[in-house]
């Protein structure tokens, strides 16, 4: 039995480059905001500063590493709630949660540390057993999800991945690094940082937590700035959170969205429940944020395009919801979702400062 560090293992897999973190443009609104995060990362036991390691807003572009002293800096981020990780391979991540608003001055002394396995051996190979690359293709088929076109992903270092059964009906996915995924259709690069993953055969429902980090894409596909830019629009129009800032509007039946309150997840052997003819009804501004309140479940329509008409249900996981003015919620974990939502996954997330063309 030896007793390593995982920082150990990997520090030489992993060039300096790939954990600078690039800065994305291509339909990000290029705005600013006189507001700033920085601050020192620092090894737990130790105090000695770390450098490289991987800053960033979770589920967005905005990110940094550390330089050599520890010290990092973030500049004009879209106020809001967010959650601050902090990620270097053979280190436990730490996430902080922060309120940023035009002019914040925030400062964080961050202390992280190492993550100690008892191994035998660290197998990075193709030599994996055939049930491994069973449960790979489940797992592949949960985390990347449906979508109605294909979605070109790959995850690049996916021999890193583990995978147990604690029970014959459940699979847990692992991952000691962040796996690494691009999204060709969308023109994305991502890091992921797997904190649970935990599919259930007989109910058929996926526990996950994940810390996703996006860059561009060096385009070295046949796509086009303006290809991308189209497709990543009808992808956002599809979503969740599309649906939710046209109803902060009040503009949702205008976008084609037709919606109920129901108590029940099936409309096939029910009726469609108390129709929802005004936003004022299930969500009201509250300070900076707006308050989604219902009971039951709100049973969605996208009627935006006949060719492919979608359906979803949200369940509050809490009496209410804040979701913020672009249609992000601003709790934790805030929707259990069922339908057409349900059926997404990475493949067709997009960044949370992704704003669509006004034009």
């Amino acid at each position: 039995m030896i007793r390593l560090s995982k920082y150990s293992i990997f520090r030489n897999l992993i060039g300096i480059a790939s954990l600078f973190i690039l800065v994305s443009h291509c339909q990000l609104k290029a705005q600013s905001f006189e507001n700033i995060i920085n601050g020192t990362v620092k090894d737990f036991e130790t105090g000695e500063p770390l450098p490289y390691v991987n800053i960033f807003i979770s589920y967005s572009t905005w990110g940094t590493a550390s330089d050599s002293n520890g010290y990092f800096e973030l500049k004009s981020i879209r106020p809001g709630n967010y959650e601050l990780v902090f990620s270097m391979i053979g280190y436990e991540l730490v996430a902080k949660k922060v309120k940023i608003t035009e002019t914040s001055d925030i400062t964080f002394y961050v202390r992280l540390k190492k993550k100690v396995y008892e191994i035998n051996e660290v197998k990075v190979s193709g030599n994996r057993p055939e049930e491994w690359f069973d449960d790979l293709q489940v797992f592949m088929e949960k985390f990347f999800g449906y979508y109605s076109k294909p979605i070109d992903c790959e995850i690049e270092n996916k021999f890193y991945i583990d995978f147990s059964h604690p029970s014959k009906d459940i699979l847990i996915a692992t991952c000691d690094v962040p796996i690494e995924i691009k999204n060709m259709t969308l023109g994305y690069s991502i890091k992921c940082d797997i904190l649970k993953f935990e599919y259930n055969y007989f109910t058929k429902t996926l526990n996950t937590n994940y810390k996703l980090y996006f860059s561009e894409l060096q385009n070295d596909s046949s796509h086009s700035d303006k290809e991308f830019r189209s497709i990543r629009e009808e992808i956002y129009k599809g979503s969740l959170y599309y649906f939710l800032n046209q109803l902060i509007s009040g503009k949702f039946v205008e976008a084609g969205f037709v919606i109920y309150n129901t108590g029940i997840t099936n409309s096939y052997y029910s009726d469609y429940g108390i129709k929802i003819e005004s936003a004022d009804e299930i969500i009201e501004k509250s300070d900076e944020n707006y308050n989604l309140h219902f009971d039951d479940f709100l049973n969605v329509f996208d009627y935006s395009d006949f060719r492919k008409v979608s359906e979803s249900w949200i369940k509050l996981n809490y009496p209410s919801v804040n979701v913020d003015k672009y249609g992000y919620p601003v709790e934790e974990f805030a929707f259990t979702l069922y339908g057409s939502w349900a059926k997404r996954g990475v493949s067709t997330l997009l960044p949370i400062n992704f704003e669509m063309d006004e034009n």
